[in-house]
């Protein structure tokens, strides 16, 4: 049988692992199920529901919970003003008010419907690699570093603390500037971080 790998820390999740807290803050009801356990495993370990099957229910429970107590251990900060994924480093855009141009503005409303189900693009939003600018194109007007390259980078390397960071950071930043799509995507994704958290410290009985 095989072994499940997990992450042994938070740090090594990612942003495209976020499907997994959303998912447990909106069906509370059937959290602590056995299918439910199954479907969170099968997210972090790559292994299909189907073949977890095959594995003791005391072992998908002991893997479940240390699942938990990943997403229970985050402690917001603010986010890094540069970091290097895939060999790329990307800059944190500090004054979005101020230092983008009016196609970040443009483009950000054409994806609002967009960042429910790709959480991937606040990011890409957010960081620019290092050096540029946004929108950058060249002689012939093709964009030097796309935006749905960034957000594929985002979306496999980004670490996940750094995400949530990164929407508390620009929480009240998006409201200054009446993106209010972006804010409520900040504030949902805020709202189910804090009801896996407590989930997490019920079932494993945490007092931090």
């Amino acid at each position: 049988m095989k072994r499940i790998h997990l992450p042994a820390s938070i740090d090594s999740l990612r942003v495209k692992h976020l499907k997994t807290i959303k998912r447990a803050a909106k069906d509370q009801d059937n959290f602590y199920k056995l299918e439910t356990r199954l479907r969170m495993v099968s997210d972090f370990s790559g292994i299909s529901e189907s073949k977890l099957r095959d594995y003791s229910a005391s072992d998908v429970g002991k893997v479940f919970n240390h699942i938990l107590s990943l997403y229970n251990s985050y402690e917001q900060s603010d986010p890094p003003r540069s970091i290097t994924l895939d060999g790329q480093r990307y800059d944190l855009i500090n004054d979005i008010g101020k230092t983008m141009p009016a196609g970040w503005f443009i483009d950000v409303d054409s994806f609002k419907d967009d960042f429910e189900d790709r959480p991937e693009l606040l990011a890409a939003f957010s960081y620019l690699e290092h050096g540029t600018k946004y929108g950058e194109a060249n002689e012939h007007d093709a964009l030097l570093y796309p935006l749905e390259d960034r957000a594929k980078v985002m979306a496999e390397h980004l670490p996940l603390p750094i995400y949530l960071d990164l929407s508390a950071f620009f929480l009240t930043k998006f409201n200054k500037l009446e993106l209010g799509y972006l804010s409520l995507q900040a504030v949902r994704l805020r709202e189910a971080t804090d009801q896996v958290k407590v989930m997490a410290k019920e079932l494993t009985g945490s007092k931090s």
